[in-house]
């Protein structure tokens, strides 16, 4: 058994190299040269075999004349991404298909779907498609395997060996129901049928971004896109409260009554980074999206009386400055499309590309009107962490992500005084090593952002900062220095963006990122705070960062096609 060190970890490595950022280079699987997986013929790799036989697995089971194979969307690690599209009896839709590389039951798939299903109509995340809605076969039942550490009571993680045992026993005979069950259900093709978000992720949008900076160079994010994508990916975390919840899908998720928030729900994502974080489309009111791109060259100011009214019956002098907004943008639309020749012949419908979504009256302000709106993925790795639980529990989770993106709560050297026994309680008291949380998200969010404002790679190992205003002299241990003068000041991790090079960028959100990456998580902010002050970013307003230009980045950026 390891015997807990008496002293603090020491966050400063002793002994720790300079650190320059390096590019961020993480091109999608397309780009890097993705192997032909409509190709029949095999090769020598294994992998791209698999991809291959799933590929034309899929494409057996599924194609009809309704729901029909387009092409491939990626393939790495244990999944393969496929593109199909149904023209049924519905309105036509792309469909984005996830599956499982090592066969056609997949627990992760299940485990994906369930997560998701608690985010059933959040708009800032990437929903489901049921099956029937697109004419695919139905799943058949499913059944979760019993895992030894999902207990679901908090009280029953350690205790003395008797009740133990007791558990042990219980396991058992749930595992042994479980076979019973998937015995009798028969086999199972799991699949995941997910909305197809043309606008592709924020590596792609990262790496555009880029290649217009030059040698060496970090290309400039307008104040106002950055304080439009920061108010998106605060408003990700699920939230069941919004009053329209049975009504509608497409809600935003507001932060509920203070109440209420004893109900949340503890949902880690565990791989929140830059390729699991999506653009969407922009939002209009309900009649600008109907228009077609041939109309919308002659397309009149939306009609007041078209916004809807919200629940106390607001009046005109409320919603006049969205309809000013949105009487500027149909002239930007009139522009934008009127080099486009017209067709005035009939086509077959087919699926919409990058139209509008409708704008809804639970947005905050110009939420999504000029900005598109961003949407959180790939929930494979996201649980609903428990409280106080065996030291086991949290060591599984340790290694959950990619290494880039470890939150302190996996990386920190706290880990180190957590002894070695499986069944201790240390790890779930401890405030870093396994606290699992709301500030792990915050904390993937703000490392994320961090990524796009540098378009550089996240340090590794990560680089803890000196905080602002401390000077530690040369030759002192940076751990030992800070425990004397300020024992109670937070660390953070969160390099370059204080240094003075991107002063550019509002104090106010890189004072924020800086928090947010702050070591010890009780000392991030909350997603309530950070939601409150995003929702007065958004409204503020820069030199040189006029509609029209902002308009322009966007459309240049993220309203193009993605790179591939």
């Amino acid at each position: 058994m390891a015997v807990p060190r008496p002293a603090r970890p020491a966050i400063f490595a002793r002994d720790r190299a300079p650190w320059a950022p390096t590019p961020y280079r993480n091109p999608s699987a397309v780009a890097s040269g993705m192997p032909d997986l409509d190709d029949p013929s095999f090769g020598r790799d294994p992998w791209v075999n698999q991809a291959k036989f799933m590929v034309a697995n899929s494409k057996e089971y599924f194609n009809s004349a309704m729901f029909q194979y387009q092409k491939v969307l990626g393939f790495g690690g244990l999944g393969l991404a496929l593109h199909y599209r149904y023209n049924g009896d519905q309105e036509p839709k792309d469909v984005a298909m996830k599956l499982s590389l090592k066969s056609w039951e997949a627990d992760d798939l299940r485990q994906e779907e369930r997560a998701m299903t608690k985010l059933a109509g959040a708009v800032h995340t990437v929903q489901l498609i049921e099956p029937h809605e697109v004419g695919a076969p139905p799943l058949a039942p499913y059944y979760p395997y019993p895992n030894g550490d999902d207990s679901s009571s908090p009280e029953e993680s350690s205790g003395p060996p008797a009740e133990r045992h007791r558990r042990a026993v219980n396991l058992e005979r749930r595992r042994a129901e479980w076979s019973w069950r998937i015995n009798q259900a028969g086999p199972r093709r799991d699949f995941l049928l997910l909305e197809y978000i043309e606008g592709g992720d924020l590596r792609m949008l990262i790496s555009k971004i880029a290649s217009t900076a030059g040698p060496g160079g970090i290309a400039r994010i307008p104040n106002r896109v950055l304080w439009a994508l920061w108010l998106c990916c605060m408003k990700y975390p699920p939230r069941k409260f919004h009053p329209e919840r049975f009504d509608r899908r497409d809600l935003i998720e507001d932060a509920p009554p203070a109440r209420k928030r004893w109900r949340a729900k503890n949902m880690v994502h565990f791989d929140i980074d830059p390729t699991n974080i999506f653009v969407g489309n922009l939002e209009r009111p309900a009649g600008f999206v109907e228009e077609s791109e041939e109309s919308a060259q002659e397309a009149p100011t939306p009609n007041p009386d078209e916004v809807e009214e919200d629940e106390d019956g607001d009046t005109a002098e409320v919603q006049a400055p969205l309809q000013a907004m949105m009487n500027y943008f149909s002239g930007l639309v009139q522009r934008w499309t009127s080099s486009r020749p017209s067709n005035t012949r009939r086509r077959e419908p087919e699926p919409r590309k990058r139209k509008y979504d409708v704008y809804q009256r639970d947005r905050q302000g110009s939420e999504h009107i000029f900005v598109p709106k961003l949407k959180l993925a790939d929930f494979g790795l996201a649980q609903e962490i428990k409280n106080y639980k065996r030291n086991d529990y949290y060591v599984r989770r340790r290694g959950s992500g990619k290494t880039w993106f470890y939150a302190p709560e996996q990386f920190g050297p706290e880990w180190e005084q957590i002894p070695a026994d499986p069944d201790g309680p240390e790890a779930g008291e401890d405030l870093v090593a396994g606290n699992y949380g709301s500030p792990m998200n915050v904390w993937g969010i703000a490392l994320t952002m961090w990524v796009l404002i540098t378009q550089s790679t996240p340090p590794l190992p990560p680089q803890p900062q000196i905080p602002p205003g401390v000077n530690v002299p040369q030759g002192v241990d940076i751990n030992d220095a800070l425990r004397q003068t300020h024992p109670d000041l937070p660390i953070s991790y969160c390099p370059l963006l204080m240094d003075g090079g991107f002063d550019y960028i509002d104090a106010d959100l890189r004072t924020a990122l800086y928090e947010c990456m702050y070591h010890q998580p009780t000392y991030r902010p909350t997603v309530e705070q950070l939601l409150l002050q995003a929702q007065d970013g958004i409204g503020r307003r820069y030199a040189q960062e006029s509609d029209e230009e902002v308009n322009d980045w966007v459309k240049t950026f993220m309203l193009s096609a993605p790179i591939h």
